[in-house]
């Protein structure tokens, strides 16, 4: 199996130990059979897209650190739009992921933002929305991980730099600000309701399932 396989295999075994569940109960929340989580975690068989999806869903897993390993773990945004793709289901998630979302996920680079930039487009709500996000998972991975004694000087040189930021390059009139706050709230508030709706519906699937299980 090529190495890139093994190694999104040994991430969901990482990750299945990082929110301390035995692999029954982690597939069982997932709706995978156990074994087929044993093959992955032990490398005998690629983690397939079908597969994936579900695990996204199930623990709000971010696809792209289960691609790459690039952090954060979490997932960002509502992983939504994958629920018409039954035909890639027995793809390769290293496949699909490549082909149709790689690029859409190079935000937390800013390799997307930079090109952008310099193009003279105006830059989607959207991206805001993503830069923002990203940036506060970066911020908190590094407060938290500056040694105590130089956490006062980190956040100083944060704000100076943003200070001279804008210095020299002016903020956007009010109103403009305002108008994408209010855009880019409202873009959040729909990701988050989003994914609220699909941990009720898994918990309904579940429940249902139990209770079948019990049933004479």
């Amino acid at each position: 199996m090529p190495a890139n396989e093994v190694e999104i295999c040994k991430r969901i075994k990482e990750f299945r130990m990082l929110i301390g569940l035995s692999r029954v109960m982690f597939a069982r929340k997932a709706g995978i059979d156990s074994s087929q989580i044993a093959n992955y975690e032990h490398g005998r068989s690629p983690l397939r897209f079908g597969d994936a999806h579900k695990i996204i869903l199930a623990f709000d897993l971010n696809p792209r650190w289960l691609a790459t390993g690039q952090k954060p773990v979490e997932l960002i945004l509502a992983w939504t739009k994958l629920h018409s793709w039954n035909e890639h289901h027995e793809a390769l998630f290293s496949d699909i992921y490549q082909r149709f979302f790689k690029h859409s996920l190079e935000f937390e680079h800013g390799s997307m933002l930079g090109h952008l930039g310099t193009s003279g487009a105006e830059i989607p709500i959207q991206l805001r929305v993503n830069a923002e996000i990203a940036l506060i998972s970066r911020v908190q991975e590094w407060t938290a991980s500056v040694r105590d004694a130089r956490l006062p000087e980190f956040v100083s040189g944060l704000c100076q730099y943003a200070d001279e930021f804008f210095d020299k390059e002016p903020m956007e009139h009010p109103n403009v600000a305002k108008r994408r706050r209010l855009e880019m709230d409202a873009i959040k508030a729909r990701a988050a309701a989003g994914s609220k709706s699909n941990k009720k519906g898994k918990a309904a699937r579940v429940a249902k399932g139990d209770k079948a299980k019990h049933e004479p």
